[in-house]
């Protein structure tokens, strides 16, 4: 397949957006029309966007039915915006489209147009059948300015009122905006004409050609028709941010202009220089030039998450502006890594775009992985790759599941964080497999070759192979990723040692914390690395494994009792258990020179060790045995942060047993040694976020002291002192934490605080918010969001969703039946509550009761199912021995 084949080369669209609520403009084929009536009065903000699409497709790329007077032409969209007039269809001459219009046109009567309600197509239904040629597809409507294809906002400057207007298109809410093919492979060359108020600034993709009077009070802005872009990719603005240019950037061949509130170059100036490291650490990265004539950063008032980016133009939150060389390592560690994946898009998603949404995963994943890689080297003070492990956590948490999907299955945007996940620790795989040097050559060479085109997995691949230098015999690059591409989950390898013959046998099997599940056996290519005590770290032994069994031979002296290592700094996707002997020797070594094993290496076997003890695959004891180093000796937050994502399980489980005193007693003395040596540092650091967070949770009353004191709450730890004063709260403090909410400067501080509320343990209050919520105009979607994934991370408020999710599922889904996420999100903060046999049962009764409104939700349904039976059986299997063991533990201290 050639680039050329991959999209829709002749086709294009011309747009003209009027952001005016009160003037109304439309294109045509050879100009842009205006009301020249209306007179505005006043610069209000829009309600509404009333535009104007005239786009060209050949008919049989864009797959058009064959010619029949009776068969539609089908315009995709999702939630679309109103149509206002019937559209006009016109076939022209059979060369491609210019610029501008089609010379020799001849109309086509329209029979009919409809909209489909249920898969959200516009139907156009032509008078005479459509023969191959080139058409051009004319329609004027208007969207909603309601904040999910477009964001805005007002704001104060200067005491007077400002708006701001803004594109947000994700990839599938593109049709709430415009009616268009919304595959990534249907792209188009978007010529785009804006009306705005005189006083305001329009962006767009590219760079601007000129601008009109329309009267005294507007004018039309043109700008230059983009390259081929999938439709999601179209991005404007309207504004009165103003530009910055910093001359010291100018080494960087970009014009790379920063829009703010106001001039204040102080401010921006280390904003300003990280982006520009951040552009040259991707060039250099990528060895292709930057693929557009500008790059524009707009830092919008007000916008929610962790910003946009389309080619040519990136949205960012405002708050990032804050940043300077004096701002804590978290902060800075965030945002770069933010940067990085922003700004990278413009290569993986702008220069290059999927054939589908299904295989957007592998550029998706390809920015997570370079948001760790490359932000040491952005910035040195960084310590990112380190704490790559917690990105792989993530991703095998999500994955251990027998209902795990493989990477191309059909997800909802909301679902995606997952499998992007996913593909971040398969490239991660990817590089090791082909060395540092053979992985930038082969985004040099897949960039080169699908510039401006569509590519899939294969292509990217190919691009790949080129550079593999160790594979399995016989086997392609292609086969090897496939098996871990086509099929869900990923592998455990068992390893037994025979010490007397230095050998060990070693076995693949899913992993799976539903294990009585697993009916299909499947098998990966696993590539193996391994070490025994004294061997070089750096120059590990290899091998692949493809079946079920192999054998390690030479693994040190005959009779001799050394540790063994697989997975070297976790670089395969997959986890490792060990006989019990070897799972002591680890421990005594960590114990004793646990700096001798790379923190990626201590981070993964902390995590290996008690993922496998909640999967029933490891006693314990031997898994919390290990861990004891930590509290002993670790000061990087990378082993810390899993080794508390895992006992977060822990904690959610024991609370409602008899092991629960035990447990807190035995987490306080844990964590105690890291909190206090935290807390006598000024520094803020990830190590003193997490040590803080689980002090309080479990809580300690130093912890609790600790917050109490705090005059000024730094910004990083704003959400854990509000939850710890939530949860031992009642009425005063939650009218206390609404007032603060009411009052809050910004929105970033205001969902910080809203994420505060389920940590309550009042079940009036946690009820409440649930009611809060449902109430139409109370909470916006984004806050809705926010509240119901922080329910999760409270037991009792995640039970008390369960049983408002039981007594309200109707009027919850007919308030939210348009808002996917929403209703995920609300099954997702319930499944945590499912605890016993009971609940399962209840969780069943309300799946069957509502099959019809809860099918389209399936996967997070077996999912929540998956999850309760695991907990319910680790309840049976394991609560005597965990119980047994802490109260050991802690029986010196009592």
């Amino acid at each position: 397949m050639t680039p050329e084949e991959s999209g829709l080369d002749n086709t294009s669209s011309r747009t003209s957006v009027n952001l005016s609520s009160i003037v109304t403009t439309e294109s045509s084929s050879d100009k842009v029309a205006t009301n020249e009536t209306s007179t505005p009065t006043s610069i209000t903000p829009p309600e509404v966007i009333t535009t104007s699409n005239d786009a060209y497709f050949e008919k049989d790329k864009a797959k058009l039915p064959a010619p029949s007077s009776e068969l539609p032409v089908v315009i995709q969209k999702i939630s679309p915006p109103l149509i206002t007039s019937r559209p006009i269809v016109s076939s022209s001459t059979p060369e491609p489209p210019s610029l501008s219009s089609p010379k020799r046109s001849t109309e086509i009567r329209i029979a009919n147009d409809e909209m489909d309600a249920v898969d959200g197509f516009y139907v156009i239904y032509p008078n005479s059948p459509i023969l191959r040629g080139i058409y051009s597809v004319e329609i004027t409507y208007e969207a909603k300015v309601d904040g999910q294809a477009v964001f805005n906002n007002t704001y104060d400057l200067e005491n007077q009122k400002r708006w701001i207007l803004a594109t947000k298109l994700k990839p599938f809410d593109t049709g709430t905006l415009f009616p268009g093919f919304e595959d990534p492979v249907d792209k188009a060359r978007f010529s785009l004409s804006i009306a705005r108020p005189t006083t305001f600034h329009t962006l767009a993709n590219m760079p601007l050609i000129s601008s009109s009077a329309i009267s005294n009070e507007l004018a039309m802005d043109h700008f230059q028709t983009t390259p081929s872009l999938s439709s999601h990719s179209l991005a404007f603005a309207i504004t009165d941010l103003q530009p910055i240019v910093e001359p010291t950037l100018q080494n960087l061949e970009i014009p790379l202009t920063l829009w703010i509130r106001s001039r204040e170059v102080r401010q921006t100036l280390f904003v300003f220089e990280t982006m520009g490291r951040v552009v040259q650490s991707l060039r250099h990265f990528f060895s292709v030039p930057y693929p557009l004539p500008k790059l524009d950063i707009a830092a919008l008032p007000g916008l929610d998450g962790d910003g946009t980016s389309s080619p040519g133009l990136i949205f960012i939150r405002e708050s990032m502006l804050s940043l300077d060389r004096e701002s804590s390592a978290i902060a800075k560690e965030f945002e770069v890594q933010n940067l990085i994946r922003l700004i990278g898009e413009q290569w993986l998603g702008g220069l290059v775009s999927t054939q589908t949404r299904m295989e957007a995963w592998f550029l998706e994943g390809s920015l997570f992985y370079l948001q760790y890689l490359l932000a040491d080297k952005t910035d040195p003070s960084l310590d990112s790759f380190n704490s790559i492990g917690i990105l792989q956590h993530s991703a095998f948490e999500a994955d251990a599941y027998d209902v795990s999907r493989p990477m191309k299955s059909k997800l909802k945007f909301t679902a995606l964080k997952n499998i992007y996940e996913k593909g971040a620790c398969l490239i991660r795989m990817l590089n090791y497999v082909i060395s540092d040097s053979g992985f930038r050559n082969g985004y040099k060479t897949f960039l080169t070759r699908w510039a401006n085109a569509n590519a899939d997995v294969s292509d990217f691949l190919a691009s790949m192979s080129k550079e593999a230098q160790w594979l399995p015999d016989g086997v392609s690059l292609a086969q090897v990723f496939a098996s871990w591409i086509d099929q869900g989950g990923f592998p455990v390898v068992t390893v037994t040692r025979n010490y007397e013959s230095a050998s060990a046998t070693v076995r693949q099997e899913q992993f799976a914390f539903d294990n009585e599940t697993i009916t299909n056996r499947k098998l990966w290519h696993v590539p193996v690395t391994y070490i025994v005590d004294g061997e070089n770290w750096s120059s590990p032994s290899r091998t692949w494994m493809s079946q079920e069994e192999a054998t390690l031979i030479g693994l040190g002296n005959h009779g001799e009792k050394k540790w063994l290592l697989l997975n070297i700094n976790q670089t395969g996707y997959y986890r490792v258990n060990y006989d019990l002997d070897n799972w002591s020797l680890l421990a005594s070594a960590l114990d004793s020179k646990f700096d001798k094993f790379p923190v990626t290496t201590r981070t993964s076997l902390v995590d290996d060790a008690l993922s496998l003890a909640w999967a029933g695959r490891l006693a314990y004891p031997a898994a919390l045995n290990l861990i004891q180093f930590l509290h002993k000796r670790e000061n990087h937050h990378s082993p810390w942060t899993v080794a508390f994502q895992n006992m977060e399980k822990l904690n959610y489980l024991l609370q409602n047993t008899a092991a629960y005193p035990s447990f807190q007693k035995f987490m306080v003395k844990f964590v105690s040694p890291l909190f206090k040596n935290v807390t006598a540092s000024s520094a803020e650091t990830q190590l003193k976020l997490i040590a803080i967070k689980w002090a309080c949770l479990v809580d300690n009353p130093e912890c609790q002291s600790y917050m109490k004191k705090l005059s000024n709450v730094p910004n990083y730890l704003e959400k854990t002192h509000q939850c710890t004063l939530a949860r031992f709260g009642g009425k005063l403090e939650w009218d206390f934490l609404l007032s603060k909410i009411s009052v809050a400067s910004n929105r970033e501080t205001k969902l910080k605080l809203l994420s505060a509320l389920p940590c309550f343990q009042v079940e009036w209050i946690l009820q409440l918010l649930l009611s809060d919520i449902m109430t139409e105009g109370r909470i916006d979607e984004h806050e809705t969001l926010e509240l119901l994934r922080s329910f999760r991370q409270n037991p009792m408020a995640s039970r008390s969703a369960f049983k408002f999710l039981r007594r309200y599922w109707n009027e919850i889904f007919q308030r939210f039946s348009k808002s996917y996420p929403i209703l995920k999100a609300f099954v997702e903060a319930s499944a945590s509550g499912i605890m016993d046999e009971q609940d399962i049962k209840d969780f069943q009764i309300l799946k069957e009761k509502h099959f019809d409104s809860l099918k389209f939700l399936g996967h997070t349904i077996g999912v929540a199912e998956a999850e309760a039976r695991s907990r319910n059986l680790w309840l049976k299997e394991n609560l005597i021995a965990v119980q047994r063991w802490l109260d050991d533990y802690i029986r010196p201290t009592i």
